[in-house]
C-alpha cells in the first residue's frame, strides 16, 4: 500500500575586541508554504525522511523509517499515458562504518497532468521496517532519478531505546500521522486492528485553518497487569511553556496498548515546540518512562492575512512605504485586507504574469529565518532587533561575530551590508545581560557617517 496525497489530510558593552570571528550566515529558510527542500538540488530528488521505534521482535527494537518522495524534482517523460517517471529508494542503517541493514525499492509514477510533475504538493509516502538491536544508529536515505541519474541524500543519527518486557512499562516512540484508518488493511501501515499513515514530517499548519494533529504511540506494560497507570501527553513551547495536557487512565492488562491522540492546534501559535508522552504510576512524580519527539507549527501567509492581519501589518511596515502602510490599515473586511495584501506584492513582482513572486517569498523566508534565530522568552524572532533588521536588509554580506566568555566583553555581534544598499551599513546589537536578546546600538539605522 502506498499513499499518494495531494494536500494534509485533517488532521553586554562593546570593549576592546581579543578575537574576532568571521562567519558567514548559513541560511536555512523554509518557505511557509513548506515547498522548498534546503540543502537539495532542484534538479534533483526532493524527499523527507523520518522515522519512529517501537518494540521489535526477540529482544529488537523495531526501528520504522518513512519516507515521502515529491513529483517535483523527478525527470518525467511523456508517453501515450501520460507522464512517466522512475526512482529508486535505498535505506541503510548504519552502526559506525558498518551497514546493519539496508532496504532499497523502485517505483514508477504516472500522472495525467503535465502541471503535477512539477507539483511539490503531490507525492508518494512510503515506509521500511527493521528489527535492530538497541544503541545508536544512523540513518542513510538515498533517492535516486533511474532516468536522469540524479539523487539526493539525507542521512541523520538515531538513538534505539531497549523496548525488552521488564518491570515496569515502557511507552514507544511518537509516530506523527498523515492519517489514520480504523481498519487493518493488510499494509506496511498496519498497527493493530488499524492503518496508521504516516506523516514523515513534524511541521504542522496551525490556526483556523488548521487541521488537527494526529499521534500515535504504544505502552508496553510491566509485569503488573493489574495496574492502571497514568498517562500524560504533554506539548511545551522551547521556552518551556506548557501549552496543551491530557491524561488518561490505562489498565496494563494488554500486551500492547496502541493510542491515538488527537490535538486540536487552532491556538497553537507558529514556532517549535516538544511533545512528551509519560507513563506514571498514579500519584507519583517520577514516570516509568518517557518518549519525545520536537513539532513545527506554521500559519500559511494567507491564513495570517485573514486571522492575524495585526502581525501581518507589523511585518510589512519593515519594507512598506507610509502611503502603503495607510493602504493596508484601511482595509476593513476580510476581502479587502486580503486584495490589500495581494496588491502590496503585486507591486513587488518582479516578474509579473510568471504565477512566482520572488520579492514575496524572500521577505517570508526572512519571517522564518527570524522566528528560529532570533527568538527570545519574551518574543517572537522577527520582533527582536535582529529580526527587524534581518527584514528589512536580509542576509549581511560581513558578519562579526563574539561569542559568550566569562573572561571577556558582553557578547555581540556586527552586521556589515555592502550590495544592494545606498551606502555601507553597519549594525551592532550587544547581548548585555546573556540571555540572547542581542540589543541594536546608535547609530540605529546603520549609518556611520
Amino acid at each position: 500500500m502506498t499513499i499518494r496525497g495531494a494536500k494534509y489530510w485533517t488532521l553586554r558593552r562593546l570593549r576592546a575586541v581579543p578575537v574576532l570571528a568571521l562567519v558567514a550566515f548559513a541560511l536555512l529558510c523554509a518557505d511557509s508554504a513548506r515547498s522548498d527542500f534546503p540543502g537539495q538540488k532542484r534538479k534533483a530528488p526532493k524527499f523527507k525522511l523520518d522515522y519512529s521505534q517501537f518494540r521489535g521482535s526477540d529482544g529488537k527494537t523495531l526501528l520504522e523509517v518513512y519516507y515521502r518522495v515529491y513529483n517535483r524534482g523527478l525527470e518525467f517523460v511523456k508517453t501515450d499515458s501520460g507522464y512517466v517517471a522512475s526512482y529508486e529508494v535505498e535505506i541503510s542503517i548504519m552502526d559506525g562504518d558498518r551497514i546493519v541493514d539496508s532496504r532499497s525499492k523502485q517505483r514508477r509514477l504516472l500522472v495525467s497532468d503535465k502541471n503535477r510533475t512539477e507539483s511539490t504538493s503531490d507525492y508518494v509516502i512510503d515506509q521500511f521496517d527493521f528489527d535492530i538491536e538497541p544503541g545508536k544508529r544512523k540513518i542513510v536515505g538515498l533517492v535516486t532519478d533511474l532516468r536522469s541519474d540524479a539523487d539526493t541524500e539525507i542521512s541523520f543519527k538515531v538513538k534505539l531505546k531497549n523496548y525488552k518486557p521488564s518491570g515496569k512499562p515502557k511507552v514507544s516512540g511518537i509516530e506523527i500521522l498523515h492519517s489514520i484508518m480504523s481498519e487493518n488493511r493488510g499494509s506496511q501501515f498496519s498497527k493493530g486492528n488499524i492503518t496508521a499513515i504516516p506523516m514523515v514530517d513534524h511541521e504542522l499548519q496551525g490556526g483556523p485553518d488548521g487541521d488537527p494533529a494526529l499521534i500515535y504511540f504504544e505502552i508496553y506494560p510491566g509485569k503488573d497487569t493489574t495496574l492502571n497507570a497514568l498517562v500524560e501527553t504533554k506539548i511545551r513551547k522551547v521556552t518551556g511553556k506548557l501549552v496543551y495536557h491530557d491524561t488518561v487512565y490505562l489498565m496494563m492488562n494488554q500486551e500492547v496498548r496502541r493510542e491515538v491522540r488527537t490535538i486540536d492546534l487552532t491556538d497553537f501559535k507558529p514556532g517549535d515546540y516538544k511533545l512528551k508522552v509519560e507513563v506514571t504510576k498514579p500519584r507519583n512524580k517520577n514516570p516509568y518512562h518517557t518518549s519525545e519527539t520536537r513539532l513545527s507549527v506554521f500559519w500559511p501567509i494567507e491564513s495570517m492575512v485573514r486571522h492575524k492581519y495585526d502581525i501581518v501589518l507589523r511585518q510589512l511596515k519593515y519594507i512598506a512605504t507610509p502611503q502603503e502602510v495607510d493602504a493596508l490599515k484601511g482595509a476593513k473586511t476580510e476581502n479587502e485586507r486580503m486584495d490589500a495584501w495581494k496588491t502590496f506584492w503585486e507591486l513587488r513582482d518582479r516578474t509579473p504574469g510568471d504565477g512566482y513572486n520572488e520579492a514575496k517569498k524572500e521577505f517570508y523566508q526572512r519571517v522564518n529565518y527570524a522566528n528560529h534565530k532570533f527568538r527570545t522568552l519574551r518574543r517572537e524572532g522577527w520582533e527582536t532587533d535582529r529580526g527587524r533588521i534581518f527584514l528589512k536588509h536580509g542576509i549581511p554580506d560581513e558578519t562579526i561575530v563574539q561569542p559568550f566568555s566569562p573572561t571577556l566583553s558582553d557578547s555581540y555581534q556586527i552586521w556589515y551590508y555592502y550590495h544592494n544598499v545606498s551606502v555601507p551599513l553597519t549594525f551592532t546589537f550587544i547581548d548585555s545581560f546573556g540571555d540572547g536578546d542581542y540589543r541594536l546600538q546608535y547609530p540605529f539605522d546603520g549609518r556611520r557617517f
